[in-house]
């Protein structure tokens, strides 16, 4: 099974694709498959600045302290090159940790993925 698909979105009043990174991972902790997210995910940002980015955790229920220090590098590196990253599907006991470390306040956190992208 992959642990992470890419989907770009047409958006007729946008001028640039959303682009839909989805984690399926029920615990995405210290490893391969972090390393892996984090490369793809940097990857696109280097290669398309400005990029607009949502990420669907809807697939994760556990983030270790790692993929939490991942998804705020990711945050910065989107921000900097003039993109938006936004987070959607987020499970309860995830949400918890992000609201516990106050990260809901950073990240720009929608509902779920069909919601999200119509937010977006």
């Amino acid at each position: 099974m992959d642990t992470l698909r890419i989907d770009r979105i047409n958006r007729p009043k946008e001028s640039t694709p959303l682009t839909v990174v989805t984690v399926d991972l029920p615990q995405l902790t210290d490893g391969p498959a972090l390393d892996r997210v984090r490369q793809d995910v940097v990857g696109l940002i280097a290669e398309n600045p400005g990029i607009d980015l949502l990420v669907d955790l809807s697939g994760v229920g556990f983030l270790s302290s790692s993929a939490i220090g991942m998804l705020g590098m990711v945050h910065r590196k989107a921000w900097g090159s003039k993109g938006r990253m936004k987070l959607c599907g987020i499970h309860p006991e995830v949400m918890e940790v992000l609201k516990i470390t106050r990260l809901d306040t950073v990240f720009d956190i929608l509902g779920p993925r069909a919601d999200a992208i119509a937010q977006f």
